[in-house]
């Protein structure tokens, strides 16, 4: 891990079997790089529950991608065996993210939306019916700017859309809720 509140003088970490090797100062610019490798190699008991490395993989990615739609003024890289897989800089704002992710066609083609009720803050954007696919990978829902899964909030969605979609077609949204904090139990 190397970390710097500013350019300049920064801090590495280097952690190898969950414990510190070592601790020294490096350059670099503002910001924090970690790098992971051979996360499991000395816990066998969860390495049989690894699945093929590209499926791991895409799983990485996968949360990746979702931390950068939540913090768009956060450059997000991934690299891979020389490859770049995700590079999203520091965007102007959640659509210029969203074309980043998902591509611009998808962006261009998305509503922006947004609402504040009894201190409850939706905000988002949502695809055309006619865009609409087979697979829900472009449906993210964030409380607090946490991704979450909930089928109350997939069934709401589905709900919004209507019969404007044919039946086994999901529409692309990007929901953003913002709570107060005390009514939200992030355990559930």
């Amino acid at each position: 891990l190397r970390t710097a509140a500013r350019d300049g003088c920064a801090t590495e970490i280097e952690v190898r079997a969950g414990r510190i090797v070592g601790v020294r100062e490096v350059e670099r610019q503002r910001g924090t790089t970690a790098e992971v490798g051979g996360i499991f190699f000395n816990v066998p008991a969860r390495r049989k529950f690894l699945r093929a490395t590209p499926t791991e993989l895409a799983h990485t990615v996968r949360t990746v991608a979702h931390y950068a739609l939540a913090h768009p003024t956060v450059r997000f890289l991934v690299d891979h065996d020389g490859r770049r897989l995700i590079d999203a800089p520091k965007a102007a704002d959640r659509s210029e993210r969203i074309a980043q992710i998902h591509g611009p066609a998808l962006a261009e083609k998305m509503v922006p939306f947004s609402m504040n009720e009894a201190g409850i803050g939706v905000s988002g954007f949502a695809g055309r019916p006619v865009d609409a696919s087979a697979r829900r990978d472009v449906q993210h829902v964030f409380v607090n700017g946490r991704l979450v899964r909930d089928r109350v909030l997939a069934h709401a969605i589905a709900a919004a859309y209507g019969n404007t979609l044919a039946r086994g077609l999901y529409p692309a949204v990007i929901l953003f809720l913002d709570i107060d904090p005390s009514r939200v139990d992030v355990n559930v």
